[in-house]
């Protein structure tokens, strides 16, 4: 999630200058690097999911149905971390709306097909929280590819093309640069949930079990919140790009105010 935001920020940059053949390069080099931490979260994956998972205390019988989810998740994940870079892209051009019909596909798709995939109904086979993982593969992948096919036939505003692609080292770098702040705030809230979690699980599986369905309404309830930052992230970019500077501050404050207001609602 850091590295998109380096991404969205630098695209939707150059496109508030009218250089669309720079936020392409952009673009271009934001899928060289999902490729190479994609590569390392894969690594991460396969060796050390289930000492990660005895750190943080789990029981010996959720590791055995934990440990084959997270695997799955880690080691395909690519199909995530290309969707949520074309989104980012898409976003960052002014194309918001798109990503959301996206996602309403490929959420639809995963909650219909989970219970087929987990507990075995019709033709598929009974897989259990491997088979929800899986579901969110397959969910994933046609999001991915529905999303790449759009940005490469000129469906959205910005066209992807990869002609004359190659490596540039130096805007990888200040990409990774632009990012590092924003996944050094995700990572720092996500290892405070980390310790929370690793003080709860003493408590037995029922407690962790509780926390993780408290987590995910929290998270529901800061998502408008969390959308109007990603908002005026692409807004302020843009007004930097054309030269607005004052227009992307009071663009900031307004994002300010309004999520403030709809967390407080």
């Amino acid at each position: 999630m850091g590295l998109t935001t380096g991404v969205r920020a630098m695209v939707a940059r150059f496109i508030g200058e009218g250089n669309r053949e720079a936020a392409i390069h952009v673009a271009q080099q934001g899928y060289i690097i999902t490729a190479v931490f994609t590569l390392f979260l894969s690594l991460i994956g396969f060796f050390l999911t289930v000492p990660i998972l005895r750190l943080l205390g789990a029981a010996p019988d959720v590791i055995a149905q934990g440990a084959p989810y997270i695997r799955i998740q880690f080691v395909v994940s690519i199909f995530m971390t290309c969707r949520m870079t074309t989104d980012a892209i898409m976003e960052a051009s002014g194309d918001t709306m798109t990503p959301m019909k996206l996602t309403a596909i490929y959420r639809v798709f995963h909650v219909i097909l989970v219970p087929f995939m987990v507990y075995g109904w019709w033709i598929f086979p009974r897989l259990e929280t491997s088979g929800a993982a899986w579901t969110g593969v397959a969910s994933q992948s046609i999001a991915m590819t529905l999303g790449l096919w759009i940005m490469l036939t000129g469906r959205s505003r910005l066209r992807l093309t990869f002609k004359n692609f190659r490596p540039d080292p130096a805007l990888i770098w200040r990409l990774v640069k632009v990012s590092i702040p924003a996944s050094i705030t995700g990572m720092g809230q996500s290892l405070a949930q980390f310790l929370v979690l690793s003080f709860i699980a003493p408590f037995g599986t029922v407690a962790v079990a509780a926390h993780a369905l408290a987590q995910r309404v929290d998270m529901f309830v800061h998502m408008p919140a969390m959308a109007m930052g990603m908002g005026a992230g692409v807004l302020a970019g843009q007004n930097l790009g054309a030269g607005q500077p004052a227009r992307a501050q009071r663009t900031a404050w307004l994002a300010v105010g309004i999520g403030s207001a709809s967390l407080f609602l």
